[in-house]
């Protein structure tokens, strides 16, 4: 039950399910690699962070972090409705489970930059 209901919560999980009740492999491996115009647009979002981090601008960090997180949002709106059961093919979809994995990881970069920072106000 509990291993069900983290799987319900977390929209990457829940999406994996999804995907493989509808008989298409998902993981990493098994995705399609991201467009070269999305992974530009990655690695210019990770370098302002880096700066942003370099600089201690914390303002700046979580205004990326609120870029970030509405893409992810519609993104999973886009999973959502693509995996609603109406008979919508799933396997077109599976880019925007990539791309929702991009987004995670750097939010949880973006969440580990703001808790450098409360600490460090912390221990001032």
């Amino acid at each position: 039950m509990n291993e069900a209901w983290r799987i319900v919560k977390d929209p990457i999980r829940r999406a994996e399910a999804l995907f493989r009740l509808a008989g298409i492999a998902v993981g990493e491996t098994n995705e399609p690699r991201p467009s070269p115009m999305f992974l530009m647009e990655m690695m210019e979002e990770r370098e302002a962070l880096a700066e942003a981090r370099a600089g201690r601008d914390l303002g700046r960090v979580r205004a990326l972090g609120e870029r970030v997180r509405a893409r992810a949002a519609e993104a999973e709106r886009s999973l959502a409705a693509g995996l609603d059961g109406t008979g919508t093919p799933a396997a077109p979809l599976v880019g925007r489970l990539g791309e929702l994995r991009f987004y995670r990881r750097f939010l949880d970069e973006v969440a580990a930059i703001e808790a450098e920072e409360e600490e460090r106000e912390l221990s001032s």
